[in-house]
């Protein structure tokens, strides 16, 4: 014996809950891509600094405090879909005003 639920049976219950538990399914797969689109961005700019927060890192480890930051001679930034490349060139001088005075003071003799 069928159970039944109301007019339909217990069998057309469990098969229109199943059919509603995919078409909700399958409504929200686009907002899934959308938010694995905006999480890779996040990850690939998060990889994309990495090299800038090392320049920065680099400044504040090599320089004295309240001493003059180091500025790039040349630099260029590129976009291409979602990544920014970057390129800049820093010379070191042995005197000048933005030499990395604590790193020549720990390795001079």
């Amino acid at each position: 014996m069928a159970s039944q639920v109301g007019d339909i049976s217990l069998w057309e219950l469990v098969r229109l809950i199943n059919m509603l538990i995919v078409f909700r399914f399958l409504r929200i797969i686009p907002e899934i891509k959308l938010m694995a689109l905006v999480a890779s961005t996040l990850v690939d700019l998060v990889k994309n600094l990495r090299a800038f927060a090392g320049i920065l890192l680099l400044n504040r480890l090599l320089n004295t405090p309240g001493s003059e930051q180091f500025k790039p001679n040349s630099f260029t930034f590129m976009n291409f879909e979602n990544q920014i490349i970057g390129d800049m060139e820093y010379y070191f001088q042995a005197v000048g005003t933005t030499t990395p005075e604590a790193f020549l003071n720990a390795i001079a003799p």
